[in-house]
């Protein structure tokens, strides 16, 4: 005998999943607290499995719930995918998404080429700043959506991928055996430079800030001309450069997490359909990174 599962159980579990709390899983359904509570009970009683773990900061899905949300995802997307064919309702409106340079050069052409497949009419502005300016746009509703590198103490938006932050150099060149190292980095609100500066200290390595630039194009270019390195984590490094993750003398740069944040009142429609999209897309590239480490 079939078992059906319920969408709207399925949407509400996947929204307090995405969100890490009830709160804005129903700010963003547009329903109460306590039905999303009530949804995300039923779900797990038809299951008979804990889907959520209520016990931290955050709502966070148990390992059950991992495993559902591989599937919620693709069902939802199915779902509003065959109402779209079937309506010919095509989703029009705008989106404001905030990236940094660098992110958007290695993610944004597949994750917005293929939401353009489905959703042709939906335009989408990009604005590429730092991560910390783009979690204020988003808090001051600025922006609808900022893929961006969690800060510590901030918003924690809802995870994304988690990756190695390394050193990026030209090929062949020594800029990293010279003393003091010359780098190329963000202006001072970049998190990448206030993480790795005091590394570098710590460790007792002379250096100097030979380059700055707001964008990574800008820094990119002293790189490329072998007068300096630069800091990018290591899924988002140019094929035509060299990412250094064990370097004589330089500390070992840590592991950050990239994260999507909304914005307070983007609740309609089209933002939604982009930021599950985004999810999905980047949450599968995630996963590829964590394999393609592990071998």
């Amino acid at each position: 005998m079939p078992h059906n599962i319920d969408m709207d159980l399925l949407r509400a579990f996947a929204a307090v999943a995405d969100t890490g709390g009830f709160s804005r899983a129903a700010s963003l359904l547009g329903r109460t607290q306590s039905a999303v509570s009530m949804q995300i009970k039923r779900l797990e009683d038809m299951l008979g499995q804990p889907l959520l773990d209520r016990s931290g900061k955050s709502v966070l899905p148990t390992a059950q719930g991992e495993c559902l949300m591989g599937y919620a995802r693709r069902i939802l997307d199915l779902n509003d995918q065959a109402w779209q064919a079937l309506t010919k309702q095509e989703l029009e409106g705008t989106v404001r998404l905030g990236c940094p340079d660098d992110y958007a050069a290695a993610y944004l052409p597949s994750v917005l080429s293929s939401f353009a497949v489905t959703h042709p009419r939906v335009r989408v502005q990009v604005h590429g700043v730092s991560s910390v300016t783009l979690i204020d746009m988003v808090a001051r509703n600025e922006l609808d959506l900022a893929i961006a590198t969690r800060i510590p103490d901030r918003e924690p938006g809802e995870f994304l991928l988690k990756d190695r932050l390394v050193w990026v150099v030209a090929p062949g060149s020594d800029v990293l055996s010279r003393e003091p190292v010359p780098l190329s980095l963000g202006r001072p609100t970049c998190i990448f430079r206030a993480l790795a500066l005091p590394l570098l200290e710590e460790a007792g390595v002379r250096w100097q800030i030979a380059y700055e630039s707001q964008s990574a194009n800008g820094m990119q270019s002293a790189v490329e001309a072998g007068l300096a390195t630069m800091l990018l984590l290591r899924s988002t490094v140019p094929a035509h450069l060299k990412a250094i993750t064990h370097a004589p003398g330089l500390p070992l740069l840590p592991e950050l997490d990239m994260a999507l944040f909304r914005a307070p009142g983007a609740s309609n429609e089209v933002t939604r359909r982009l930021s599950d999209h985004i999810l999905t897309q980047m949450r599968g590239l995630g996963a590829n990174l964590m394999r393609s480490e592990a071998a």
